[in-house]
């Protein structure tokens, strides 16, 4: 009969397989980059150990000397100061070689220089690595708040002095080294002298790891509101913000939420901190008993003629030295506990495997069936609520379809499925009848361009905000100015200061704002320059008004001729542009034909087209009465 294996053993196992995988990983982020350094770290940890023997061989040979010779009666001839010096020189060259050796391994400046060097090529290795774990993500995940803090968490590696962490490492072991040498040389005087040392080391490094854990645990923990810290103070100082929150007189309550928020995580880092004082009486009073102990051990060892004089003095000499190495090694095992836990959050987040499988198949070259949805439902991350529920429909290949409905009804998430950036949670929607999910996400993106409603806003040139849209295309001023032309951006773009090298945005000295209507027709630019099959624009007009927006809306559909064209817009008068309206509600699709189709159906599209219709016609009368009367 088997014995069933217990809990640790169980673990074991998974255990060290991990232990490995960050083992490799740390060697991959911190060592491959710089390969030098690894040499650097194995020769001082070496010599580190080893100093000790040498400490121990020069003292006590030297007293040992010292001792024998003053009972030796001098001849009566003069001695010159080197014959007198003789016998000690080896062990003083000795000596002085260890103390030469210790100032070069700990030199400050070395250090320094050492360590810059090596965090660039960390720095540089890590981020490659990051944006590529960041870009090929799915987009899904950036709705994700746990998302956002797995990010912050595995970001922190970076922002630490990853080098002087790897230096303290190295200390470390250089450190423990010789502490397994300096007990070592005592158990050759007398293994009892292990009795008190063996269980005190053991006290000391226990409560200086436990200090650290509990440090790191409430770092941890503070992740999410350290985020909410950090957003309270966006608030007040960046320039987006800035308009609204004087004008609503904001700036007290935020300032008061903010030192609400910093209170809470000082508070929680004070309590941490005065529990370690309370553990700093227990490690001196360990610290006390262990030295007196194993003195008063080392004397009766030399009562005993175990051990000559010299012995004694430099075994005591290392006492001391072992004793302030386990304190060295606490203090930096405790603060490199952090360090270890953002090298293993690093590790997790870059090992993680997603669990969306991207398709290898190319995008077929002329779309003849067209696009179709199919039971297609989705929910965001850490949402229990579907925002699109059961959508079924078929859009055909250059057909113009207007998305309407009111706010929140999953009109923007359709397009982002429809898009390629997220994945449907069931259902499936299929082009030619080739699954979206099998085609390979770039050669689909392709296939289809979009002027999105929260559209980027890049801090560059007017042509890199308009080349973006196809990169190929970024030097090809003739195309870029075409497409300008194209979404009516030319004649703005014609009277900046440099024209298409203009540095726009307020983020760089000398760069020129433009302003929310400016800004959408560099993006409809930029969707103008992809020749794509497939073409989207959410609510791009939002920041024009209703004459405006029809006019861009007729022009982009006269360009966009042959092309399936998925319109959003609020303003239904704009959709009647279009060759079907879907009516989106709750997440289905309501209502679906042309526009005479649903506003003689009387459903949910003519009850809102006839308010918007009402409020138009009220405007325009007021209008009219103001110019009247003036």
């Amino acid at each position: 009969m088997m014995m069933p294996q217990s809990k640790s053993w169980a673990s074991f196992g998974p255990r060290l397989a991990a232990l490995r995988e960050h083992v490799r990983f740390a060697y991959q982020l911190l060592i491959a980059p710089w390969p030098p350094f690894l040499i650097f770290l194995i020769v001082i940890a070496i010599v580190g150990a080893l100093m000790p023997l040498g400490h121990l061989a020069a003292i006590s040979q030297l007293i040992d000397t010292l001792s024998t010779n003053l009972n030796v009666v001098p001849a009566e001839e003069t001695l010159s100061v080197l014959e007198l010096l003789q016998p000690y020189l080896p062990w003083l060259l000795l000596l002085c070689v260890m103390i030469l050796l210790e100032r070069i391994i700990y030199y400050e400046p070395f250090h320094q220089y050492l360590a810059a060097r090596t965090n660039e090529h960390i720095r540089e290795h890590f981020d490659a690595l990051f944006f590529k774990k960041v870009l090929t993500a799915p987009l899904k995940q950036f709705e994700s708040t746990n998302y956002y803090d797995q990010l912050k968490l595995a970001r922190a590696m970076i922002d630490d002095n990853i080098a002087s962490q790897l230096l303290q490492i190295q200390t470390v072991v250089a450190m423990l080294g010789s502490s397994f040498i300096i007990i070592g040389s005592l158990a050759a005087v007398h293994w009892a002298l292990l009795i008190p040392m063996l269980p005190g080391s053991f006290l000391l490094l226990q409560r200086h790891i436990r200090r650290a854990r509990q440090v790191v645990a409430v770092t941890e923990a503070q992740t999410t509101r350290q985020r909410r810290q950090l957003y309270w103070r966006n608030l007040l100082t960046q320039r987006e913000y800035a308009a609204e929150v004087r004008l609503f007189g904001l700036s007290q309550h935020i300032i008061a939420s903010w030192r609400n928020i910093t209170d809470q995580l000082l508070q929680e880092t004070a309590a941490v901190r005065q529990r370690g004082k309370r553990r700093d009486i227990g490690i001196a009073l360990i610290t006390v008993g262990l030295n007196c102990t194993v003195l008063l051990g080392l004397i009766l060892a030399a009562r005993a003629d175990l051990l000559s004089i010299g012995t004694l003095l430099a075994l005591i000499v290392l006492m001391q030295q072992y004793l302030d190495h386990l304190d060295r090694i606490g203090l930096r095992l405790g603060r490199l506990q952090g360090f270890f836990r953002k090298l293993h959050n690093a590790g997790t987040f870059l090992a993680h495997k997603d669990d969306v499988v991207e398709g290898v198949a190319p995008a077929p070259p002329i779309i003849g069936d067209g696009i179709r949805f199919t039971n297609v439902s989705f929910t965001y991350p850490e949402s229990t609520r579907p925002t699109l529920k059961d959508v079924n429909v078929h859009l055909q290949p250059g057909e113009r379809i207007a998305l309407v409905g009111e706010n929140g009804a999953g009109k923007s998430t359709f397009v982002r499925l429809l898009l390629g950036l997220y994945h449907p949670t069931e259902g499936y929607i299929t082009i030619d009848g080739i699954d979206l999910k099998t085609i390979a996400p770039t050669s689909w993106r392709e296939k289809v361009s979009a002027v999105m409603q929260d559209f980027t806003r890049y801090a560059m040139t007017v042509r890199e905000n308009i080349g973006f849209g196809r990169l190929a295309a970024l030097d090809d001023a003739p195309t870029i100015r075409a497409a300008a032309e194209q979404s009516g951006a030319s004649e703005m773009i014609e009277q900046l200061p440099e024209g298409y090298e203009t540095l726009l945005g307020r983020e760089f000295v000398g760069g020129h704002d433009l302003s929310g209507g400016q800004w959408q027709k560099l993006a409809i630019a930029r969707a103008y320059l992809r020749d794509s099959a497939v073409l989207v624009l959410d609510e791009p007009a939002s920041a024009l008004d209703a004459l405006a927006e029809r006019d861009v809306y007729h022009q982009f559909l006269d360009l966009a001729a042959g092309k399936t064209v998925v319109l959003i817009s609020h303003r239904l008068g704009s959709a009647r542009l279009a060759d079907r309206i879907i009516f989106m509600h709750d997440g289905q699709i309501q209502e679906i034909g042309t526009h005479e189709e649903l506003m003689a159906q009387r459903g949910y599209y003519a009850t809102l087209y006839e308010l918007q219709a009402a409020w138009y016609r009220e405007q325009e009368m007021d209008e009219t009465t103001q110019q009247q009367v003036s």
